[in-house]
């Protein structure tokens, strides 16, 4: 799927107008000059002239080549001289030479966020910085990323060595992301163990990727299924569409939630229509052991956990408590 596509119209419709707005900019120094520099209305006009003579000297059946090569010769001669008494006058006036031309912010795409057929990356830039929004993180993303994940609020020995394991294994997720093949991961432990600072640096790499993220709360999504099936919203799908389609899913806090038939049954619903359309998921729950799962959710949705998700279970003490006792 890629980039969002409302978030690629609407950063699409921002560099039209950038550019349109660097153009108008140009246009306004260039009547300015004609206004105040004896002289350069003349010279403008000259070379409004001279590109039509251009225009029309190329589209002349009465000329062969030889003659429409030397009256092309004699145009840009003509250029050349009144590019010449141009510039003299800039400089004369105090005004430096490209005072006319249009003020991009990028010179690569000059504001058109293309670079010939390719994207430039000054709008993938306002296209990640659109995705850290859209995909429902916020400024959470700037502060919990693998760059800044401890391995130091875990234990030394068997509780550290799994969770770089753990690490390990999500860098590799991210950095390899395909919707088509990545699968699914289960996130498993208690509260402060860093399930939600690991699946949002996850969202990070891959929104960077150029990928759709969704990342929201069990709650959050019942609560927007709800409001679509029982007609608080007219179209269906109006909320809940890209929780169906983006390329990953990330669900947290799965099982705080109110264990309703309601919301068992969107669960079975989501996680079944995204694994029979192969779209990933991440997904962390406080609850750790399938038989847990299979009480409060049934069978087949926990099996559908533990036999289509690759599942990390973090164990360990509340790193936010860690950290407000200054834990080192």
């Amino acid at each position: 799927m890629g980039f969002n596509q409302e978030d690629l119209a609407l950063i699409k419709e921002e560099f039209r107008r950038k550019n349109l707005r660097a153009k108008d900019e140009a246009t306004q120094r260039l009547n300015e000059l004609k206004a105040n520099i004896p002289g350069f209305r003349e010279i403008e006009n000259g070379f409004a002239d001279i590109g039509q003579g251009m225009l029309s000297c190329a589209l002349d059946a009465t000329l062969n080549e030889e003659g429409k090569a030397a009256r092309l010769a004699q145009l840009d001669a003509q250029r050349q001289e009144l590019s010449e008494r141009r510039d003299k006058l800039l400089t004369a006036h105090g005004y430096p030479l490209d005072y006319t031309a249009p003020r991009y912010a990028c010179k690569r795409c000059n504001d058109t966020g293309f670079a010939g057929v390719y994207m430039c990356d000054c709008m993938r830039r306002e296209l990640v910085k659109k995705g850290y929004e859209s995909s429902g993180l916020g400024g959470l993303i700037d502060t919990q990323n693998f760059e800044s994940f401890s391995l130091r609020y875990y234990q030394e020995g068997e509780q550290r060595d799994n969770m770089a394991r753990v690490l390990s294994a999500c860098r590799k997720y991210a950095d390899e992301f395909d919707p088509a093949s990545s699968g699914n991961v289960l996130f498993t432990g208690g509260t402060g163990l860093g399930k939600t600072h690991l699946s949002t640096s996850i969202a990070k790499v891959v929104i960077e990727g150029g990928n759709n993220v969704v990342y929201e709360s069990a709650q959050n999504i019942f609560n927007d299924f709800e409001a679509e099936h029982y007609g608080r919203r007219a179209e269906r799908g109006e909320l809940t569409g890209k929780y169906l389609e983006c390329d990953l899913l990330i669900i947290d806090d799965l099982g705080t939630e109110m264990p309703t038939n309601f919301n068992i049954s969107c669960l079975y619903n989501l996680v079944n229509t995204r694994l029979n359309r192969r779209l990933p998921m991440v997904i962390n729950s406080n609850i750790t052991e399938p038989a847990e799962f299979s009480k409060r959710y049934t069978d087949r949705i926990s099996s559908r956990f533990f036999g289509e998700f690759k599942v990390f279970r973090i164990v360990g003490r509340d790193i936010r408590s860690l950290k407000l006792l200054g834990s080192k």
